[in-house]
């Protein structure tokens, strides 16, 4: 009889709405993923490898003034947008339309300065930034109205057939450079762009223009300035989690370790699609119930999040793992030494899903700041243990630091969240019955 009503908060709580809906995000994901590389391949057949080599140069330097002109104001958008719809106050709002107004203004200025130099490449991928951001933007509008599998169908499926299909007409059309791959991102860009504009049911942005009738400079503003800066610095803290191994074994060993290791964990890095996907669905509805001041609507939506996402993970893991020789034999019989090194990545993700949408709760809750210190903290961890077990265990070694990483930094996220908020984003807490959290 025990046991039986052990399993009731199981079964109340199992998400099948919310996997699915994962699932499809995923899915998304990996579509983007397989699309990325069908360009990659065609853009350096069709160029060779030094032309090939220039673009990704170019479209690297492309994607990080955009980074930086964004200074995390799209993400804080998003976030502040979805709080507006829940607490009815969008007077926070204004101040950002004002910042982005401004930002993408010297973008502008800066691309016109290029054009009167004959500065031909610096104007064009200056242009692919100021489209990219206005896609951005569109793109975080939806994501706030909790459209977010919409969203995702434009910016993982859209934006890169697009890509594709402008590269595949401009081979034909006109002659291969360099430029040739980054005309057709501007052309995946813009379709992406004018889908979602053409698709937009919300608030009219029209609605936009009263930011600019409000005073430019408030209390407000430098609250804005600096939780944009805390957001940009938190995701290139992220972006740098997913490289600091790379990094450290470029510098260590020797081409062929790193590529072997490389082959590993961008495959195992799939699986962390799966966590990812039920964080990113339940984000905007977190922030909006958070503002809302509904806890325990909070509260059920977090567990079912955290359930949702290690179950998916599992799920992942266990057909990752069991593909892995097959999948590593793709590359040649030598990459097989890297199976150990796929096993412990995987591993450190299992243990991160297991501790739920902490990221996105900590958003949610406004404390960016301990998102960025944890992040900053477990990056660390991982190129020290790195840089310790390199040179005795080769490959596992940074395997090891990494799958720490993981670990450790789910860990902390889900106590900062405790602490901030008194809300648990793990799977461990479960509702003392069928009518939600105890």
């Amino acid at each position: 009889m025990n046991s039986r009503s052990n399993l009731v908060p199981w079964v109340a709580c199992f998400p099948v709405r919310e996997i699915l809906r994962a699932s499809h995000a995923t899915a998304l994901r990996i579509v983007s993923t397989l699309l990325t590389l069908a360009f990659g391949i065609l853009g350096a057949r069709l160029l060779g490898a030094e032309a090939f080599g220039a673009y990704v140069s170019i479209f690297a330097v492309a994607g990080l003034v955009s980074v930086a002109t964004s200074i995390g104001l799209p993400a804080l958008l998003q976030r502040e947008f979805a709080a507006s719809r829940g607490s009815g106050d969008r007077s926070g709002l204004k101040p950002l339309v004002q910042g982005l107004a401004v930002i993408n203004a010297v973008v502008v200025l800066a691309l016109a300065v290029a054009i009167v130099l004959g500065a031909w490449v610096a104007a064009i991928a200056l242009l692919f930034c100021l489209l990219s951001n206005a896609t951005g933007l569109l793109g975080s509008l939806f994501v706030a109205h909790e459209r977010v599998l919409l969203a995702g169908w434009i910016g993982d499926v859209v934006r890169p057939v697009g890509a594709l299909a402008a590269l595949l007409a401009l081979s034909v059309i006109a002659a291969p450079t360099h430029l040739l791959p980054l005309f057709a991102q501007i052309v995946g860009t813009v379709a992406a762009g004018v889908t979602l504009f053409l698709l937009w049911r919300g608030e009219p942005l029209g609605n936009a223009q009263r930011a600019f009738c409000v005073p430019w400079w408030s209390d407000r503003h430098p609250a804005t300035v600096r939780a944009g800066l805390i957001l940009a610095g938190t995701q290139l803290l992220i972006n740098l989690t997913t490289q600091v191994d790379i990094l450290i074994l470029t510098a260590m060993a020797s081409p062929e370790d790193v590529a072997h290791y490389y082959a590993a964990v961008r495959a195992a890095l799939v699986v962390n699609f799966f966590f990812g996907a039920s964080g990113l669905l339940a984000e905007p509805a977190l922030t909006r119930l958070h503002a809302a001041n509904e806890r325990e609507e909070v509260q059920s939506l977090a567990t079912r999040t955290a359930i949702t996402g290690a179950i998916v993970t599992l799920i992942a893991a266990a057909f990752a793992v069991a593909l892995a020789t097959w999948y590593l034999g793709l590359y040649g019989p030598s990459f097989a030494v890297a199976l150990p090194s796929f096993c412990i990545f995987v591993a450190g993700i299992v243990v991160r899903s297991f501790f739920g949408p902490a990221a996105p709760m900590l958003r949610a809750i406004r404390a960016e700041r301990s998102l960025m210190v944890i992040t900053a903290a477990v990056l660390v961890l991982n190129a020290a243990v790195s840089v310790a077990l390199v040179p005795w265990l080769g490959i596992s070694g940074a395997a090891i630091g990494s799958g720490l990483q993981f670990a450790v930094h789910g860990f902390l996220l889900a106590r900062a969240v405790w602490r901030h908020s008194a809300h648990r984003s793990d799977v461990f807490h479960l509702p003392r019955g069928t009518n939600g959290p105890g």
